[in-house]
């Protein structure tokens, strides 16, 4: 089974909510030069996790994990030195099927039981325009660390309520 990892970073890293003290404003920043530096925490509210896999040969199911945070420090003046970490509870996974959940959570896939997380630590940020970029990282899954790189969206900041 071979699981897509894009969305992991890609959602986490749009999906987060404005927690740094100078944030004030009343209509979403849609450029990154309105976001003060900081730290931001995610919006569980506002943000999922999704994957999908090649189903034998005959569908791509999608599946989310329920519980997962992820924090970005934001460096505005340097938008590439920012950081971002997230990690997963790889046993709040809901593939919408009990026994799929239950082979997912079993020692032949995530194995939850030794692994009980899952990470991704950011290690490059590549700005490729003022709304994309690519983020690089490792990504930790079932004890195995390999570098994944996403293309990411910058959809708007603003203060959560």
């Amino acid at each position: 089974m071979r699981l897509s990892t894009l969305p992991l970073a890609a959602a986490a890293l749009i999906a987060f909510g404005a927690s740094a003290q100078d944030f004030k404003y009343t209509a979403p920043a849609t450029s990154l030069a309105g976001v003060p530096s900081g730290t931001y925490e995610l919006d569980k509210n506002h943000a999922s996790i999704l994957f999908s896999y090649l189903h034998m040969g005959f569908s791509h199911p999608v599946s989310r994990f329920k519980h997962f945070d992820a924090t970005l420090k934001f460096d505005a003046t340097h938008p590439e030195a920012s950081k971002i970490d997230v990690t997963i509870n790889p046993g709040s996974v809901d593939s919408g099927s009990e026994a799929m959940d239950t082979k997912f959570a079993s020692k032949e896939l995530f194995d939850i039981a030794q692994f009980p997380s899952a990470t991704f630590t950011s290690t490059r940020i590549v700005q490729t325009s003022p709304t994309t970029g690519k983020l690089t990282g490792e990504l930790t899954l079932h004890g195995v660390t390999k570098p994944v790189t996403l293309d990411v969206t910058f959809n708007g900041a603003g203060p959560t309520r």
